[in-house]
């Protein structure tokens, strides 16, 4: 699934939710959501990479299908909704155990995304698959980076990071490479291409068109599912069981 459709898919469940009266804005007093007669408030990424939110500069948008929708941090939101300012947090939230010992993650997850690689494999070097490699193949280990290639790649080489990418200190911890971080995905991509790094690492669902990369023949690794988080006490509520619905039906 790209990212514009993850983006549609995001949208088509806030619209679905918004036609589920009468679900309501969460409350401090211990009510249900349900019971309120507020809108739901739906916390979004502020992040200008997600194809329905918008740079942390810009206008919050007050409504949309008929609920709230402001935008935060990822830090921010998963606290709104354990504390209950949120009602829910969809986009860009990847499920960890960790995520889960603070907010409850409604099943089934909606998509998921892994860590790919970004590059020209007519430069640097790089000569794709090793022994037994197989396109669309996921890794059982993010380490088995190194066995998909001939030659020294990835091992010793640089790859190239946007700052605040996720997936960072672990691919620092289990792949030994070199990193040059930088501002934002252009000004990577900007790197492979005159390079100074041998490839991007981003995530798998984003379009080649966006990255102005083609994305290598290597299995993405640290596959991981995204989902809708709802607060710990809704586990098994009216509105997980509506979640649910508007993710299946």
């Amino acid at each position: 699934m790209t990212m514009r459709e993850v983006g549609f898919a995001v949208l088509c469940l806030l619209s679905l939710l918004g036609r589920c009266p009468p679900l309501c804005h969460a409350q401090s007093d211990g009510s249900s959501t349900l019971e309120s007669g507020e809108p739901l408030r739906v916390g979004l990424l502020a992040s200008g990479n997600f194809p329905f939110s918008q740079p942390a500069t810009g206008p919050t948008p007050e409504n949309h299908a008929g609920l709230e929708v402001p935008l935060y941090s990822l830090e921010e939101r998963l606290q709104g909704v354990s504390n209950g300012t949120l009602d829910l947090t969809i986009s860009a939230l990847s499920y960890t155990p960790g995520r889960e010992a603070v907010v409850h993650f409604v099943r089934p997850f909606y998509y998921s995304s892994g860590v790919a690689l970004f590059g020209d494999a007519s430069r640097n070097g790089l000569a794709l698959f090793g022994p037994g490699a197989q396109p669309g193949q996921q890794l059982q280990s993010p380490a088995g980076w190194q066995g998909l290639f001939t030659g020294n790649f990835p091992v010793g080489q640089t790859l190239c990071f946007v700052e605040g990418y996720y997936a960072l200190p672990f691919v620092v911890q289990d792949v030994d490479v070199n990193i040059k971080i930088y501002p934002t995905l252009e000004q990577a991509a900007a790197k492979v291409q005159d390079g100074t790094c041998a490839a991007l690492a981003y995530d798998s669902v984003t379009p080649a068109s966006q990255v102005g990369l083609p994305m290598l023949n290597a299995p993405p690794a640290y596959v991981d599912p995204y989902g809708v988080a709802i607060s710990r006490g809704d586990a098994g509520s009216e509105l997980e069981h509506r979640l649910v619905y508007a993710l299946t039906g």
